[in-house]
């Protein structure tokens, strides 16, 4: 169910080119399958998408001239090195070599180096780290993902959607008459929909993982945080600066030592109260209440980025709108250098363009395919526009997929905070009842 390296290669694309990086891009890989598959599909499509790579270059995996090759890139001052490979072939010494070198570059890897253990091995490289990954959010249904801890291991993910696909691959393929290995293969590639732990997928007949989403992961204290992670963090943080809480933090001797380990958290209270000061039941209930308006503040923020991916693509099928009327002004089948000037009154031709512009500039969105001058506009460089920006609604419908699931298992945390509270103050209630039933 793992998409292939060609989506990891573009999703890395992605990732360089929403940090604001377009020059001095430096490619790095280990020679070996996995990593090499990286940097070739990543330099491919650097090339389409205009975004400068100014060198390649492989890191043996026995370390012998790290520190030549890292001062030769250092020299080309990059703005963002994407590394091609696992930490099984080093990538921790060559990381750490490479932002030595080019200590203000940001440093872009694949999915293999998604873990803690690899993490902590970085030192302060870590804070430049961006790593992309298949998305494996677990499925909101009750009890989907018990079991599998509060963060499961993307791999973990997806070898449950694998074994579910393959289970109901032998099921549909008992119905057709008897199982043998043939019809269980044939019933594997039928590009069935899946469903599993992360959402609706699919695997065409040659095998390819129709699954395109992906997290941009990044580092902080030795671990991997996501966009849930920071998300939460940002709002904790706000929380506790609306109450004026302050954070004190202890000198350690140890360099990005974890966060729960160097940070004090004092209060001047919460309604003139401390924790401290507190009975163990009101502190729950108090504990118990910041957990649930903290929900309702991401769940909040959930629902704004829904609404703003909506907003998109209503952008987009407007600009994809504006071009089908475009293209309509060309009659018959025009060969595809036929000019859009050549066909159509004058005034209805500027007010058609004027309408495209303004489109485009609503969806925030670039079409290289067009000049800026609409009079050298083809019949061809519209075709590809028209499928550039399909592109961008199949994408964006992707991620609309994604946010829904986000937003029913934010919907669902919520829920089950107030049923926490509500069980917690009714035994609190019955507990008192008794005591005092036992008192008379």
């Amino acid at each position: 169910p793992v998409p292939g390296d060609a989506r990891q290669s573009s999703a890395l694309l992605s990732a360089v080119r929403r940090a604001g990086v377009r020059q001095r891009v430096v490619v790095v890989d280990d020679g070996m399958l996995y990593g090499h598959g990286l940097t070739q599909g990543f330099r491919a499509g650097a090339a389409k998408a205009r975004v400068g790579v100014v060198g390649g270059y492989v890191a043996r995996r026995d370390g012998k001239g790290l520190d030549a090759l890292a001062k030769r890139i250092g020299a080309k001052r990059p703005t963002a090195i994407v590394y091609g490979g696992a930490p099984s072939s080093g990538a921790a010494k060559v990381l750490r070599a490479l932002h030595r070198a080019a200590p203000k570059a940001l440093l872009f890897g694949g999915d293999a180096l998604a873990h803690d253990s690899f993490v902590r091995q970085l030192g302060v490289a870590q804070t430049r780290l961006r790593i992309t990954t298949p998305a494996a959010h677990v499925d909101p249904r009750k009890k989907a993902g018990r079991g599998l801890g509060s963060r499961p291991d993307p791999f973990a993910v997806f070898a449950y959607n694998g074994m579910q696909a393959l289970l109901r691959a032998i099921d549909r393929a008992g119905k057709g008459g008897p199982v043998t290995r043939a019809s269980v293969r044939a019933s594997v590639f039928d590009g069935s929909i899946q469903t599993g732990l992360s959402g609706a997928w699919k695997l065409t007949d040659q095998g390819e993982s129709v699954y395109g989403v992906y997290d941009l992961l990044r580092a902080a204290s030795n671990r991997i945080t996501t966009p849930v992670d920071r998300l939460t963090d940002k709002l904790v943080r706000a929380e506790l600066a609306k109450r004026k809480v302050t954070v004190k933090r202890r000198a350690s001797a140890r360099a990005l030592r974890p966060a729960s380990e160097r940070a004090v958290v004092t209060s001047p209270g919460l309604s003139a109260l401390t924790l401290d000061s507190m009975d163990i039941e009101t502190a729950l209930m108090m504990v118990q209440q910041e957990r649930t308006r903290l929900l309702d503040a991401q769940l909040r923020a959930q629902i704004q980025e829904v609404q703003n991916r909506n907003e998109q693509v209503k952008r987009l099928n407007h600009v994809l709108a504006r071009l089908h009327t475009i293209l309509a002004r060309f009659s018959g089948a025009p060969a595809a250098g036929a000019r859009l000037d050549a066909s159509g009154p004058a005034d209805q031709y500027a007010a058609d363009v004027g309408a495209l512009r303004a489109a485009i500039g609503e969806a925030d969105i670039t079409l290289d395919d067009l000049g800026t001058d609409a009079g050298s506009w083809t019949k061809g460089a519209l075709d590809a526009a028209v499928t550039r920006v399909k592109g961008m609604i199949d994408a964006a419908g992707n991620s609309q997929q994604m946010d829904m699931l986000r937003l029913q298992s934010m919907s669902n945390k919520r829920n089950e905070a107030f049923d926490v509270m509500t069980n917690f103050i009714k035994k609190m209630q019955e507990s008192r009842a008794s005591i005092i039933g036992n008192i008379r």
